[in-house]
């Protein structure tokens, strides 16, 4: 479950896995734009709003 706004922690997980090589130009693109998207969301959250998920994304990928 992701909180609103946010990438679903899944997601990230499933597309940190399959290698770049495998991904469609239009996949490399999406997923860009919702990174890029979950990181914006993840400055302007407050960390007492964020789900657990999203604090452990958060931190692991340095949004903190």
């Amino acid at each position: 479950m992701s909180d609103s706004g946010r990438k679903n922690f899944g997601d990230k997980i499933s597309e940190g896995i399959q290698p770049d090589s495998d991904k469609s130009n239009v996949q490399k693109v999406k997923e860009g734009v919702t990174d890029t998207a979950d990181k914006l969301a993840g400055k302007t959250q407050r960390e007492e709003d964020k789900g657990l998920f999203q604090k452990i994304s958060d931190t692991l990928g340095g949004k903190k």
